[in-house]
């Protein structure tokens, strides 16, 4: 057992689960009840609501998180894009504005560094998040990586299962009230960390 083996059994506070949302822009994305006698049902919406930014989330067993680190798909990363987060949340670009081994790994080694070790760090065995530079790195710094089965993070992993629902649903609320108070403007780059 990698608890008992590690001496983390009662040690919540260095085990670690971590996971990735896509947060859209789109708040309608959902179902719409209208009346059969309707003949057309619709919503005026912003647009380019098909923005998503990825976002990495990091909490521990004991409830401690780290800051978001927020993913942009872009070549080149402008501060302005960095203004209005949460305090010590972390920015990168990649090209499909998803994680990457390079901006992944090290950005997860850099914010628990500080944490005793060894720390177990829990998150789905995708094949784009487990490479030798992750793995390399997590060894270098006495951290043990749990991979979770490909495509069961639906059912296994605890931010997808106790987090992520309700962030979204909240998301959706804040898209709406965005959308009221800003007459219809999109969530770019530079507003959506605020």
């Amino acid at each position: 057992n990698v608890l008992v083996k590690n001496d983390l059994l009662d040690k919540p506070h260095r085990i670690f689960n971590l996971d990735e949302a896509g947060l859209g822009t789109n708040p309608i994305a959902s179902k719409v009840f209208v009346p059969v006698s309707s003949r057309t049902a619709y919503l005026k919406s912003a647009c380019g609501g098909k923005a998503s930014y990825s976002v990495l989330f990091c909490v521990s067993a004991s409830e401690w998180y780290l800051p978001p680190f927020i993913v942009y798909k872009g070549l080149h990363l402008y501060k302005s894009w960095t203004q209005g987060g949460p305090p010590g949340t972390c920015y990168a670009t990649t090209k499909s504005g998803w994680m990457e081994d390079a901006v992944y790994g090290l950005n997860i080694i850099k914010s628990i560094e500080h944490i005793e070790k060894p720390v177990l760090l829990i998150y789905d065995g995708h094949g784009s998040q487990l490479t030798y530079g992750t793995v390399k790195s997590a060894m270098a710094n006495n951290i043990i990586i749990l991979c979770l089965p490909p495509n069961t993070s639906h059912a296994l992993q605890p931010l997808d299962v106790g987090v992520f629902r309700p962030l979204k649903l909240a998301w959706k609320d804040i898209l709406k009230r965005w959308l009221r108070e800003s007459r219809l403007l999109k969530v770019s780059k530079e507003v959506f960390p605020c």
